[in-house]
């Protein structure tokens, strides 16, 4: 049930070093300009906590099989997971409609006399 825990450990290791330093910029704030110039910080921010979230259930779940864990607790971090991966994707849905009323308000403000 668990498969080899090499590829376990070396997916999580790939992950660590790719989306870990990218979900801390995006948690201080920092973007490339391309992205600076679509999101506002907050929205930057959000989808940081989002990458967060989806990392954290990868690694927990990651370990835990490669450690040889039973299967309620893998289960168990799998529903955690899961629903950590939910939340991530309702950070990015939320700050999505946000940005879009940000624009729009600023685009119909800016229209007026």
């Amino acid at each position: 049930m668990h498969g080899n825990p090499v590829i376990h450990l070396s997916t999580l290791a790939i992950f660590s070093v790719i989306l870990l330093p990218l979900c801390i910029a995006m948690l201080r704030g920092w973007a490339p300009g391309w992205v600076r110039r679509r999101l506002t910080p907050r929205s930057i921010r959000n989808r940081g906590a989002a990458v967060l979230l989806l990392y954290g259930s990868a690694a927990v779940n990651a370990v835990l099989r490669a450690m040889g864990a039973s299967y309620e607790v893998v289960m168990a971090a799998t529903v955690v997971g899961a629903a950590c991966a939910v939340a991530g994707a309702l950070f990015v849905a939320v700050s999505d409609v946000t940005e879009k009323r940000a624009r729009r308000r600023a685009g119909n403000n800016t229209a007026r006399p």
